[in-house]
Parts: structure tokens; C-alpha cells; sequence
């Protein structure tokens, strides 16, 4: 179903305040530097009418890393995928590599830094959103770690058709 004229604003609005965030984040080096005030006042808006959009900083925060790990999930789908016809330990290469290029440009928000250690992520709100549906990252199979052979034979046959989840 097509998004109304009004969801599509919406959608465009949460766009730029992110685009905005991750601006200020580039430039002070940090999360715990992130303000909705200055957001705000980038978009010519005042910072209560932001609520309408995230209903805290966590939640922005909570938007950006998703947003973050997604892009990290496709970098590697994609390194991956571009190099099937490649052997095996030369397709683990490229795709090491392009996940240390991601690394290296987008990591600090995505694992913490010391102003923004991991422990500070809101991991049970994550885990809630996914719960309920928001985001959507169920995996196809989860596997014990004492299955680690079998998730491996299962990745190497490219049947998984989405994320395979291995659990201690």
C-alpha cells in the first residue's frame, strides 16, 4: 500500500533529522554530543516539535544505530555476493576487507567510542522493536554454538535466504 502525502513528509522529516544527527555526530566525534535543540535549529524548527518525529534521543539514537548495522549487514551481502564466482578464502578476503572499510567509516557510532561506550546503547529497546515487529530482523535459523558446522554448511550453500544466527 502506498504511504499518504502526509506519511511521505513524515518519513522525509525523520530523514533529515537523522541526516542532521549523523552531521553533528561526524563533526563533534561523538554521540553523547548529539542535540536535539541544534537539530532543531538546523531545520528551522523549534526542539519540542521534534517529539512528533522520535519521542527521545534514545530513540533517534536507538533509529541511527539500526540504521548503522543495516548498512553494515548490506556492505557484507554485497562484498559477499559480488565475489560467489571467487574461491572461498578469496570471497572471505573481500568481504573482511569491505568490512573493515565500513569499519573504518562508520564504526565509532556502531561499537562506541569512549564518550559512547556500547554499554550506553539501548540494546533492550532494540530487542523490544524487533519483538514487536518495528524493525525487522528476524533471522532465518538460529543454531546452537555446538552447531557452528551445520550454520556454516548452511551459509556456504546460499539457502539461508536471509540471517543465520548462531547462540551460546
Amino acid at each position: 500500500m502506498a504511504l499518504s502525502r502526509r506519511q511521505r513528509r513524515h518519513e522525509q522529516t525523520r530523514q533529515e533529522i537523522k541526516h542532521i544527527a549523523r552531521q553533528q555526530m561526524a563533526q563533534h566525534g561523538t554521540a553523547a554530543s548529539l542535540s536535539l535543540r541544534a537539530i532543531a535549529a538546523a531545520m528551522g524548527m523549534r526542539a519540542p516539535s521534534l517529539y512528533n518525529y522520535y519521542a527521545s534521543r534514545d530513540d533517534l539514537l536507538t533509529d541511527l544505530l539500526v540504521d548503522s548495522y543495516t548498512h553494515q549487514a548490506q556492505t557484507l551481502e554485497q562484498a559477499s555476493a559480488s565475489c560467489q564466482t571467487q574461491e572461498t578464502i578469496a570471497c572471505l578476503l573481500a568481504t573482511i576487507l569491505a568490512y573493515r572499510q565500513w569499519a573504518n567509516a562508520f564504526a565509532s557510532f556502531a561499537f562506541g567510542t569512549k564518550e559512547f561506550p556500547p554499554s550506553d546503547v539501548p540494546m533492550q529497546q532494540i530487542v523490544d522493536r524487533v519483538a514487536d515487529g518495528t524493525y525487522k530482523a528476524r533471522p532465518v535459523k538460529v543454531f546452537p554454538f555446538e552447531q557452528i558446522p551445520d550454520a556454516h554448511r548452511l551459509m556456504e550453500s546460499n539457502g539461508a535466504n536471509g540471517k543465520i544466527v548462531v547462540v551460546r
